[in-house]
C-alpha cells in the first residue's frame, strides 16, 4: 500500500498536488511528510509512523485447546495481562537495588515479589468490584500510604484516616485502623517459606 501511494504521488502533476495526494490517499496521508514543488509533489514516509499504528492495532489472537470454555480462556488471558502490567510497573526498579551483598539483594527481590502479589490481588479485587476503571492499583497503594503513625515520646498516634481511605478499606473488607500496634508479629515468614 505504501509503495503504491508513493508511485501514485510520483505521477501527480496538477495545480494543487498536496490536496490531490490527500484526496486519493485518504487517512493514510497522515503517515507521510508532503513536499509540494510547483505542480509535483514528493512524499516521504514518516519515521515510525506505520510501525506505531501496527503495534497499537489492538489485534490479539488467542489459541486454545478443544473443549476450553470461553470464560476459562478469558481468565487465562486476564491473568497474563495483569501479570504483564504488574511487571511493567516495576521493570525499571531493579536498577536502584544494586548491592554487593547477596543476602540484601535476595531480601529486596523477595519484597518486590510480595509487592507484585499484593498489586495483583488489589487489581483482582478492584475488577470484581467493577471499580478497575475508576481507580488504579497505584492510587489504592497511594491512599493506603497516606496513613502514617506518629510517635511523640512514648505516645504513638495515627494520622487522620480520610473518607477515601475508609471507603477503600471497606471495599477490601479490612477494618479501618484505629491505633498503632508496635512489635506485633503478623505472620511468621519462616513458616510461610517452609510451605
Amino acid at each position: 500500500m505504501i509503495s503504491d501511494l508513493k508511485k501514485k504521488a510520483a505521477t501527480i502533476e496538477c495545480k494543487d498536488p498536496e490536496a490531490e495526494f490527500k484526496r486519493f490517499a485518504g487517512a493514510a496521508a497522515k503517515h507521510f511528510d508532503l513536499f509540494p514543488d510547483g505542480k509535483r509533489i514528493t512524499v516521504k514516509e514518516k519515521q515510525n509512523s506505520l510501525s506505531f499504528v501496527k503495534n497499537r492495532a489492538g489485534l490479539f489472537i488467542m489459541l486454545a485447546s478443544p473443549g476450553i470454555e470461553w470464560e476459562a480462556a478469558m481468565a487465562a488471558y486476564d491473568a497474563r495481562r495483569l501479570t504483564e502490567q504488574a511487571f511493567n510497573f516495576s521493570k525499571g526498579e531493579s536498577l536502584r537495588f544494586y548491592t554487593s551483598d547477596k543476602e540484601s539483594m535476595k531480601g529486596r527481590e523477595f519484597i518486590r515479589f510480595l509487592d507484585l502479589i499484593l498489586r495483583c490481588e488489589i487489581s483482582a479485587e478492584l475488577r470484581e468490584a467493577k471499580m478497575d476503571h475508576r481507580i488504579s492499583v497505584s492510587s489504592v497503594v497511594s491512599v493506603a500510604d497516606c496513613i502514617q503513625a506518629r510517635r511523640v515520646g512514648n505516645t504513638s498516634i495515627l494520622t487522620k484516616v480520610d473518607k477515601a481511605a475508609r471507603n477503600l478499606f471497606g471495599l477490601f473488607g479490612i477494618p479501618v485502623p484505629k491505633e498503632v500496634v508496635v512489635d506485633s508479629q503478623v505472620c511468621s515468614l519462616e513458616e510461610l517459606l517452609s510451605l
